[in-house]
C-alpha cells in the first residue's frame, strides 16, 4: 500500500480501504485493480445493486407482459365482458336495487330474479368503440403510471444513497 502512495495507518472504521485484485490467467500473478475507501466502495456497490435490481425487475415485468399478451387469445373475452357487465348494471340501475353488492354479485342477483328477460337485456347492451377505447386508454395509463412510480422510487433511493455518500465523504475529509 505504501508503494502505491497510500498510507495504511490512521484509517478509522468508516475510512478503511477496500482493495480489489485481478488474477492474470497466463502467469497467475495478482495485480491491484483499485483501492477505494470503504464508504465509497459501499456507495458503488449500492448503485450496482440498484441497477441490477432494476434490470431483474424489468425482466420480470416484461416476462409477465409477454405471458399475458400471448394468452390474450384465451382470456380476452373476460375484460370486454366485464365492461359490458358494468355498463348493464349502470344503465339498468342494478346497483341501487342491490346496495352493498359488488358488480358481479349484483349482476348475478338481477339475473336470478329476472331470468325471463335478463338474457335479452344483456345481449342488447353493447359497448361503443369510443367506450372501448376509453377503457383501454385507462388501462394503459394505469400501467404506465405504475411503472413510472416504480422508476421514480428507484431513482430516489439511488439519489439518497449518493447524497448520503457525499455527506459522509465531506464529513470524513473535514475530520482528517
Amino acid at each position: 500500500m505504501t508503494d502505491l502512495g497510500v498510507d495504511p495507518t490512521g484509517w478509522s472504521y468508516g475510512g478503511r480501504l477496500n482493495t480489489y485484485w485481478s488474477k492474470d490467467e497466463d502467469s497467475g500473478d495478482y495485480s491491484i485493480i483499485a483501492v477505494i475507501p470503504e464508504k465509497e466502495a459501499s456507495r458503488i456497490q449500492g448503485l450496482e445493486d440498484a441497477i441490477l435490481m432494476t434490470g431483474y425487475f424489468s425482466i420480470i415485468v416484461i416476462g409477465l407482459l409477454i405471458f399475458f399478451v400471448r394468452r390474450r387469445k384465451y382470456t380476452s373475452w373476460y375484460i370486454p365482458f366485464y365492461w359490458r357487465m358494468e355498463k348493464f348494471c349502470s344503465e339498468n340501475q342494478i346497483y341501487q336495487m342491490y346496495p352493498g353488492y359488488n358488480t358481479e354479485e349484483a349482476f348475478i342477483a338481477y339475473g336470478n330474479e329476472h331470468a325471463d328477460t335478463f338474457s335479452r337485456q344483456f345481449a342488447a347492451t353493447q359497448l361503443t368503440e369510443m367506450e372501448k377505447k376509453k377503457k383501454k386508454r385507462e388501462i394503459v395509463i394505469g400501467a404506465v403510471s405504475a411503472l413510472a412510480i416504480m422508476a421514480v422510487i428507484i431513482l430516489v433511493i439511488c439519489l439518497g444513497t449518493t447524497i448520503q455518500s457525499i455527506a459522509d465523504n465531506r464529513k470524513m475529509t473535514t475530520e482528517q
